[in-house]
Order: C-alpha cells, then structure tokens, then sequence
C-alpha cells in the first residue's frame, strides 16, 4: 500500500500555456515540478510561521524581564559574554 504522501490528485490548476509547452518540449516532468515547487512553499511557510512565532517568544520575554526582573538572575553572569570576547571574534 501506498504511503499517504505517495497517493497523487489529479487537480485542475490554470499554467501559462507558453511555459508548459515549453517544458514538455524540453522533457520536463510538470507534475513532478509543481510538487516541489508546492513542498518549497510550504517549507518556506513553515519557516517563517516558526520564526514570528520565536520573536513573539522573545518580544514576551523581554516584556517580562523589563516588568518583573530576570527570573533567574544568579544564572546571568554564566550566559554572558566574556569581556572582549566579542573583539577576539
């Protein structure tokens, strides 16, 4: 049996005629394409969703540092930078 992301739709979508022509002419697989054309987008969304949802995390954090103190302040000095570390980079 098939895995789940083996079974193919057929779907009607509209493509530039010229394009598709184009691509038959040169042997290139369309549906094979536009699979991982549509796997790249949802890659890309995927990503961009994570990364708001990371600076939505950070912003928040701030906010509660800002309001109510590092939770952990003995914990400060051991995730800091070494003076001059930076500069040695």
């Amino acid at each position: 049996m098939p895995r789940k992301s083996e079974i193919n739709l057929t779907v009607a979508v509209e493509l530039n005629a010229e394009l598709v022509s184009r691509a038959a002419a040169a042997g290139v697989d369309v549906a094979a394409t536009a699979d991982a054309a549509l796997a790249k987008a949802l890659e890309k969304r995927e990503r961009d969703r994570l990364a708001q949802e990371l600076r939505e995390a950070v912003r928040l954090t701030d906010e509660y540092v800002v309001k109510h103190g590092h939770p952990f302040p003995e914990w400060l000095d051991a995730f800091s930078p070494e003076p001059g570390a930076e500069d040695a980079a």
